[in-house]
């Protein structure tokens, strides 16, 4: 890999090729798990009637859920109500088992976008009867990426601003200043 990088792509030529040019793909290829959290940002939870949770409230992603940036959402015929969410992720790179929020960061190999795209007509009738499974793991419902950012250049994760963009029109602007939970807090907990 590091003789590529140094030759170039392509036989030690430099090609510049475009970003819409290429298939990006998510930078965590086949992750073991994708927990992500409900309510955790306390200016969606102010669009809702929910009030703050007393505890992270989680639920799983499917692996095969996951895409890439710019990718585009397969729209399930049966859905009728499409919702997006723009979230942080962290990237665990090593066994994180009961570890303390203080040495939380040093189990991340590093950050991401990652779109939580929800059928909300089916998770709610879902939760309704105490699940949240299908409404939330449709193909292509979890984009990620482009990049995948170390810790020392990402900076402080709980001063993050995240925006999300649907056909280039931006819909959501966040910053995770406004999370319930802090990214060292949640690793602690799921640790």
């Amino acid at each position: 890999m590091q003789s590529a990088i140094k030759n170039g792509v392509g036989g030690g030529k430099n090609q510049v090729v475009k970003l819409d040019r290429v298939t990006v793909l998510p930078p965590v290829r086949r992750p073991g798990k994708i927990i992500c959290m409900g309510g955790n940002f306390s200016d969606h939870l102010k669009e809702g009637t929910s009030s703050l949770p007393p505890f992270p409230i989680s639920f799983l992603k499917a692996p095969s859920a996951l895409t890439g940036h710019l990718a585009p959402i397969l729209y399930p015929p049966r859905v009728k109500l499409l919702d997006y969410e723009v979230e942080l992720a962290a990237v665990i790179g090593q066994r994180c088992k009961d570890v303390s929020k203080e040495d939380a960061l040093d189990y991340v190999a590093g950050f991401s976008v990652f779109d939580d795209i929800s059928a909300r007509d089916i998770q709610f009738a879902e939760m309704k009867r105490g699940f949240c499974n299908l409404g939330k793991n449709f193909a292509t419902f979890a984009p990620m990426g482009p990049y995948l950012v170390t810790p020392d250049q990402a900076g402080e994760p709980d001063n993050m601003k995240m925006e999300l963009r649907v056909n280039g029109s931006t819909r959501q602007l966040s910053s995770t200043k406004m999370m319930v939970f802090k990214i060292r807090e949640l690793i602690e907990f799921f640790s």
